[in-house]
């Protein structure tokens, strides 16, 4: 950081936000992260995919910053002496929701079925990600993503009955993720909260995200930022967002950094 100016920490969803739905590129908020990455501004990638798939994307961004996996269940930090992620659980493995799972199907299996099940080509079906990329994307620790194609009063009581067995049921873009009684936002705190034991001051926190299992996210950051969605409306916040941004994804992602810059909230 530039200064005394208290800390910031950008926290940021990858699908729809950070990564183009359609094309889950991220070309178009290069120069912002780069930018971020000079002020030395950690960016903590917050997301419902796995450490696998995310620790690629670190890589490819050349991040060093802590990363959130699978909706808030799991917390990577950079090792003290270097290289790998050690993890930090906030919830019960994906076995014990598996087995919750099975527990559901004699009422509701035919209205759905979810990661574990599936062949890598299925998940390539219904994300669109390469072959490589699905088989990552089923490496999953902390929970079970689930394609539900019931109606929506169905979804209710599948999720009322799922909550009552002890799940916590969370709606993304694509996607019901299965798992415990944790989200981005109880994650965002985590971290923060160890960023300024690390600062010996407070820090400050900016989130973006697009989609319903944003907004535990958006409602715990200092500032908040709803990223357009070509296929759903804003998710609707305890508080109104700080910026809905007018471009969708990545190019919303550029614009919401550049509107901080010039509002003197990230240093310049």
């Amino acid at each position: 950081m530039v200064n005394n100016a208290v800390p910031w920490i950008v926290f940021t969803d990858l699908d729809g936000t950070l990564l183009d739905h359609h094309s889950y590129s991220y070309e178009a908020a290069l120069p912002a992260i780069k930018y971020l990455q000079e002020q030395q501004i950690p960016i903590v990638l917050t997301t419902s995919k796995t450490q696998a798939e995310v620790s690629q994307l670190q890589q490819e961004l050349q991040l060093s910053s802590p990363f959130i996996v699978e909706n808030g269940a799991g917390i990577y930090w950079p090792c003290t002496t270097g290289g790998e992620h050690v993890a930090h659980s906030m919830c019960s493995p994906r076995e014990h929701w598996l087995a919750l799972l099975e527990q559901l199907k004699p009422e509701f299996g035919q209205h759905f079925s979810h990661f574990a099940e599936l062949n890598p080509k299925d998940v390539v079906e219904l994300t669109g990600l390469s072959l490589a990329d699905a088989e990552k994307a089923n490496q999953r620790a902390y929970g079970e993503p689930i394609h539900w194609y019931g109606d929506q009063s169905l979804k209710r009581s599948f999720i009322e009955k799922a909550t009552s067995l002890g799940a916590h049921i969370l709606e993304g873009g694509r996607f019901l993720h299965m798992s415990g009684n944790v989200d981005k936002g109880q994650a965002l705190q985590w971290v923060a909260k160890r960023y300024q034991q690390h600062y010996s001051k407070p820090v400050q926190t900016l989130a973006l995200g697009d989609s319903q299992n944003d907004i535990a996210m958006l409602n715990a950051a200092d500032k908040a930022v709803i990223v357009r969605s070509p296929v759903h409306p804003p998710p609707e916040l305890q508080r109104p967002p700080s910026l809905i941004t007018q471009y969708l994804g990545p190019e919303g992602w550029f614009e919401a950094i550049n509107y901080f810059i010039a509002d003197s909230s990230i240093p310049n």
